[in-house]
């Protein structure tokens, strides 16, 4: 399966960044793309497209910035 973009050096995050990601996740994102980001949470099978499995693609940082923003079709 082929990432989002291409594979470039993560930023480096501050532990105080990398925290409020994380509850950000655990609050917004984890109900479909799971707890472990593994695209199985508790609501992934009741919406129409399978939630990205984050343990197999990275997203950019634009693409992440692009469906925070405007969502994904579907």
């Amino acid at each position: 399966v082929q990432s989002l973009g291409p594979r470039t050096a993560p930023e480096r995050a501050t532990p105080s960044a990398l925290s409020v990601g994380a509850n950000v996740f655990a609050i917004r994102c984890a109900v479909c793309h799971g707890a472990l980001a593994d695209g199985a949470g508790p609501s992934a099978s009741r919406i129409g497209r399978s939630p990205t499995d984050f343990t197999r693609k990275q997203p950019t940082r634009e693409r992440i910035v692009d469906v925070l923003t405007h969502g994904v079709r579907g």
